[in-house]
């Protein structure tokens, strides 16, 4: 990972630098903070995501180590996918800057912490640019992650299409008990990403699992007893280990029941509509819905579970989703048809 930590650190001091300002928490009393901005901007334009790639090359490296790296990557960036995550578009950016920089003048003030104009207008000036290269940087994440993804869905792929040189060899090897969990855990991991994909709609045990991944590299795996109890997939849907359920996340009284009614509401939504759902009842007023901190994924495979079927991948509801693409009006439009459901679950208490 020489490649993402060395781009990380980059970006980690540039948020050092610039949460000097937007950060009210944040506390300096250097009088001489243009020149330290202009040498952080500088260090963000040597900023390349692209260069990352690297780290995720199956070719140079295993694909399960790949993989589990690839999991991680959200959490070794969360604080850049932080940072402005109320972005809308770049004229309200702009001025959110030139905000940050009026409020952070006046706070060090008060400190008696004050600034020639030339200072000012320093700060100002590369705070907002390297702010406006760090967005490009943020956006260009999304784009890195989908064509690391893309490279390990094609090295899945290669790894397992039958040799047609060795069809005729029959193989037989078991699967030792201690590696099941983890051995599930990855076959799971790509049928949430769309690795695979069946024409049957029923129950999917971890036996199915095993004919069908012993069919696709035309070798027979045979499972060995144990009494652990091992995750299914249903639907194509793995169910986690000890997860919340959908109703656990609402925030209502009556959740198993708002629950409900939102999967019969919603019933072919997928993609940017679940996002748009569940902006709806993040936005209510009270709030419907809470994620909690890193909850994105759990809440993706507990709507999975809860709506029993496929409801689009996890990149188009969360890692890879473009916040810009949901108005406003998108949100009303479904908090309208919330309102409704909770109209009728509390029009059942009285009858």
């Amino acid at each position: 990972m020489e490649q993402t930590d060395k781009q990380l650190e980059i970006i980690n001091k540039v948020l050092d630098m610039l949460s000097i300002v937007y950060d009210s928490n944040d506390f300096n009393f250097d009088r001489n903070l243009g020149q330290k901005f202009q040498l952080i901007f500088e260090s963000v334009k040597s900023i390349h995501l692209n260069q990352i790639v690297v780290d995720f090359d199956p070719k140079a490296n295993s694909l399960f180590s790949v993989t589990k790296n690839f999991e991680l990557i959200d959490k070794k960036f969360e604080r850049l996918l932080k940072w402005k995550s109320n972005y809308k578009e770049i004229t309200a950016f702009k001025q959110e800057l030139e905000t940050d920089v009026e409020q952070f003048i006046t706070k060090q003030s008060n400190f008696n912490v004050n600034y020639g104009t030339t200072e000012k207008d320093t700060i100002k000036y590369y705070y907002i640019n390297t702010s406006i290269r760090l967005l490009k940087v943020k956006d260009d994440f999304s784009k890195v992650k989908e064509v690391i993804f893309e490279s390990l869905k094609a090295a899945a792929w290669i790894i397992t299409k039958p040799n047609t040189a060795e069809t005729s060899v029959s193989k037989t090897f078991t699967l030792a008990p201690a590696k099941k969990e983890e051995f599930f855990a990855i076959i799971a991991e790509m049928y949430e990403h769309q690795f695979f994909s069946t024409t049957s709609t029923e129950l999917i045990t971890k036996h199915d699992v095993l004919i069908a991944f012993g069919n696709l590299m035309q070798i027979k795996l045979e499972e060995l007893p144990t009494s652990a109890a091992m995750p299914t997939i249903a639907k194509l849907i793995s169910t986690p280990v000890s997860v919340r359920s959908f109703p656990d996340y609402l925030l209502y009284q009556e959740k198993e029941k708002l629950a409900t009614a939102l999967k019969n509401e919603f019933s072919t939504e997928k993609g940017k509509s679940i996002r748009i759902m569940i902006e709806a009842l993040i936005q209510y007023n009270p709030p419907l819905l809470s994620i909690g901190n890193r909850g994105n994924k759990d809440l993706y495979n507990a709507i999975n579970l809860y709506f029993q079927r496929k409801i689009g991948s996890y990149s188009g509801i969360f890692s890879g989703f473009d916040q810009n693409s949901i108005t406003r009006n998108d949100i009303e439009n479904f908090q309208i048809k919330i309102k409704h459901l909770i109209g009728v679950i509390e029009e059942g208490k009285t009858t």
